[in-house]
């Protein structure tokens, strides 16, 4: 795990440090960008689970509103396995041979699969998920806002 953390999450990450321990599993907190960029260089796969087992109509903040740190790992070419709500869920969505997961028994059935896809497979998901990021940049971005402006009566100002 790789991410920020604020002081109010201390408690919640030394209940994750207890359950990791003797696992192999590394928790990274508040680590540089040079960091997430190394670890996602070398990822394969990239969990993302937040809102999972939160009630989005009663409680929509518990949901990822849009998901950076997706689109960071697409762009990374690791294979994202995302809860299916929200923001992650859509950046997913157009890419061919990604789904998404809704129970840990979904998240261990896509985690087991893509583990045993073959690398011909694999490449072009990865390929794709870069395609995906692509669609984020800045070029892409200001196009958008620039036909989202032309909608307004007057036009970009």
């Amino acid at each position: 795990m790789i991410g920020g953390a604020s002081d109010e999450d201390a408690e919640y990450i030394n209940l994750l440090k207890e359950k990791a321990d003797g696992a192999p599993v590394e928790l990274r907190v508040n680590a540089s960008r040079g960091e997430v960029e190394e670890v996602l260089g070398r990822a394969s796969l990239y969990w993302h689970a937040q809102g999972f087992g939160a009630d989005a109509d009663q409680y929509p903040e518990t949901q990822e509103h849009f998901g950076m740190s997706v689109v960071e790992a697409l762009s990374a070419e690791a294979i994202p396995l995302v809860f299916g709500s929200a923001g992650p869920a859509e950046i997913v969505a157009p890419i061919d041979g990604v789904d998404t997961w809704n129970s840990i028994d979904g998240l261990r059935r896509l985690t087991r699969m893509w583990a045993e896809a073959s690398s011909d497979t694999a490449s072009v998901v990865r390929e794709a998920c870069a395609e995906r990021a692509g669609e984020f940049d800045f070029s892409h971005f200001r196009a958008r806002i620039g036909v989202l402006l032309q909608q307004y009566p007057g036009g970009t100002r």
